[in-house]
């Protein structure tokens, strides 16, 4: 048995470790009695990174190497390993070194390489306790030198930042997917809601049968495992594309996520946030700085609040409180030797009719010569045409922003939550997706012809798609992320050399799977082109394996 052990002197406690283990997680999913802190004490633990601590936590709980026991899902820790340290790209590429810690605690040092003064350490946020956003914890953070060589802050990791960045890690979608409409237990609805979901007004004896709503059990949760993997790919910077938290209810009995509702790691709150996000995301938020794309669970109905807290790479306001929340913020790029991402956050729209969720998704759509409908937010009838129109123009008047700066760059990404020119079977017609950001884009179109990639999230699988001639951006929606997935089924043929058309641009090349998973982007001397692969995990390994590919010519594409 080979056990991959990156801390020698660890190797023979991950080898008791995995004999102690391997018969009871077995039967018991992987909730045997045993865990790493059994063999390695707190000093120990405290010396490795979480990409190391995650490969013996995988080992005690049962790896690839031990028969495959599924996802692995230990839990948060409590109490929380402070400071959890992580950096984000700002506006131009701006570096911010972040550090959570105790709400009473100080910030801690920091010492970034190569510096001879170094970057002063600022509280961006105190939190407060008390519901429904109970942050009682402390941000700190440091501006840092664009291209920095990395350093410490409160002793542990802060990854360099490169302008050349040969691999990005993408990823999307990652929280674990709770939307109980009723947990079982509830008689009567009051008019009010939290984090999106109404509140129960009058109680009564739990029936599984009442259970009304979407539900993710942990063992289909692979984030943990996602997250180590990517780690281990080595990448220079990590693009989240939205939708960090997706425990919006409590867990309901007898679901497979009992855990959730028993510690309350759920909600706008910190045990929300540090569950869904910061516990699993450890490994790869020491691995490389982060570009964070704000989703539509981060809108100020459901995650906004510890959005800005912990994650938006702007500065907050003076009077800042946990209550605050922003419905719209403005698009930016981060330029770099070869390339430039443009960002921008379309968390507002209210799509047609609700959106993915409540598509059908049955795989009934003809193949052969079809064009693909538009969800025109102007047919729903719930909806104001007003508002509409104006969501419209003020996205317009985004993107007309990102045109003005892809100018100053000859290969321009396009990066936002929703997809541009992505697609779907909804029952028996073909349907594009996103009739907003499609608008404002048509609208812009001829000054975005150096925009040759568009990476969104948002729908729950991963779609790649080229289209002839180059008439729109090759298209990658990385939504696979470990968010509870939708099967969506798109024959083959209707990706190669098909008839199907979207926004009157015929589709060439692509490919549709709902399997967990993350994706790469390889930049190489900026002549040669992108190298795009979309990757897919299966339970109890670490190893992801590619099973689509693109080449993404840099070339303006008019």
């Amino acid at each position: 048995m080979v056990i991959m052990c990156l801390h020698a002197k660890l190797a023979s406690c991950m080898v008791a470790l995995a004999a102690m283990c391997s018969g009871s997680a077995q039967q018991t999913n992987r909730q045997g009695p045993c865990s790493a802190s059994e063999c390695i004490d707190v000093d120990e633990r405290d010396s490795l990174s979480w990409l190391q601590w995650s490969r013996v936590r995988k080992v005690a709980h049962g790896p690839d190497e031990l028969g495959g026991l599924g996802w692995l899902h230990p839990g948060p820790t409590q109490p929380a390993p402070f400071p959890i340290v992580y950096s984000v790209l700002g506006l131009g590429g701006q570096p911010y070194a972040r550090a959570i810690v105790g709400i009473a605690d100080s910030c801690p040092p920091i010492s970034i390489d190569g510096l001879k003064e170094q970057p002063e350490v600022t509280i961006r946020a105190t939190g407060s306790g008390g519901l429904p956003y109970d942050f009682p914890v402390r941000v700190c953070e440091a501006a840092l030198p664009i291209g920095h060589q990395g350093g410490t802050f409160g002793g542990r990791p802060v990854p360099a930042m490169t302008q050349d960045p040969t691999k990005y890690l993408l990823v999307g979608d990652t929280g674990l997917r709770l939307k109980v409409k009723n947990l079982g237990n509830c008689k009567e609805f009051s008019d009010s809601e939290t984090y999106g979901v109404p509140m129960c007004r009058t109680y009564e004896a739990f029936n599984k049968s009442n259970v009304k709503g979407d539900v993710q059990s942990l063992d289909n949760w692979p984030l943990y495992d996602l997250f180590t993997s990517a780690a281990e790919t080595n990448p220079d910077l990590v693009v989240h594309l939205g939708d960090y938290l997706y425990r919006q209810t409590a867990c309901p009995r007898e679901h497979g996520c009992d855990d959730v509702s028993s510690g309350s790691w759920w909600g706008d709150t910190w045990r929300g946030w540090f569950s869904d996000f910061f516990d699993p995301a450890r490994p790869l938020l020491e691995s490389a700085p982060w570009i964070v794309i704000r989703g539509n669970h981060e809108d100020c109905s459901r995650a906004g609040h510890g959005w800005f807290m912990f994650m938006d790479p702007r500065p907050l306001p003076p009077n800042w409180s946990a209550g605050y929340c922003e419905s719209y913020t403005e698009p930016y790029s981060i330029p770099f030797k070869h390339e430039q991402l443009l960002i921008i956050d379309d968390t507002a729209i209210k799509p047609k009719a609700g959106g993915i969720d409540h598509f059908d998704f049955l795989p009934a759509c003809s193949a052969g010569e079809a064009q693909a409908v538009s969800a025109n937010r102007h047919e729903d009838p719930s909806q104001n045409l007003s508002f509409i129109d104006a969501q419209v123009q003020m996205y317009t008047r985004h993107m007309r922003r990102l045109a003005d700066l892809a100018k100053g760059h000859k290969t321009n990404i396009y990066v936002g939550h929703r997809p541009l020119f992505a697609f779907a079977c909804n029952h028996s017609e073909y349907t594009s997706l996103d009739w907003t950001m499609q608008q404002a884009w048509q609208a812009c179109a001829v000054d975005l012809g150096s925009v040759v990639l568009a990476i969104s999230g948002h729908m729950h699988w991963f779609t790649g798609v080229e289209y002839a001639g180059r008439a729109h951006p090759t298209q990658v929606v990385v939504g696979h992320g470990g968010t509870k997935l939708i099967p969506n089924s798109v024959p083959e043929q209707e990706f190669e050399g098909s008839q199907l058309e979207i926004l009157g641009a015929k589709v060439s090349r692509g490919s549709s799977k709902s399997a967990f998973g993350y994706a790469t982007l390889t930049s190489g001397d900026g002549d040669s082109p992108l190298a795009f692969s979309a990757m897919e995990m299966s339970p109890g390994s670490l190893t992801a394996k590619t099973f689509w590919e693109a080449s993404v010519p840099r070339e303006p594409r008019y």
